[in-house]
């Protein structure tokens, strides 16, 4: 594995490759699917660990699981509530190495939203089990209402 053009998803599933912006772009390629979703899962999003996610002991930098986690939160809670905003608070466990090469995707839930805040919690699985787990609380800022 030497770049991104090595960071294909899995066949099948239904994966397409995010719009992204600058900082996503340099973490990315990232890709996203709405098929075979568990309850409450909004949708689920993945990545192919490269040699540029990884630290000098060879595995997926925890900056790296971070950034997943924190994108897929995000996006869950914006496709959940239709609002989405920054982060306000986010806990990681980090359970197992990713190694380059790697799939790993999350396995988003939807927890609960009230009118300035959602919250979620994800597991970022591997091909070997679970690599990490998150949850957060995010700032939702709606649309004005006419």
């Amino acid at each position: 594995m030497t770049g991104q053009e090595d960071a294909a998803p899995p066949a099948g599933g239904g994966w397409e490759r995010m719009k992204q912006g600058s900082f996503e772009t340099l973490a990315g390629p990232m890709f996203r699917t709405t098929q075979d979703l568990g309850p409450d899962e909004p949708l689920r999003i993945g990545f192919r660990v490269l040699p540029a996610h990884c630290n000098f002991g060879g595995t997926c930098h925890g900056g790296m699981i971070a950034t997943f986690l924190d994108m897929a939160l995000g996006l869950s809670i914006h496709t959940a509530t239709a609002a989405g905003g920054p982060t306000m608070s986010m806990t990681i466990d980090f359970l197992s190495p990713g190694l380059a090469g790697d799939w790993i995707e999350s396995r988003a839930r939807f927890v609960h939203a009230t009118y300035r805040t959602g919250y979620c919690d994800v597991i970022a699985m591997g091909p070997r089990g679970p690599v990490a787990r998150g949850n957060g609380i995010w700032r939702l800022i709606r649309p004005k209402e006419g």
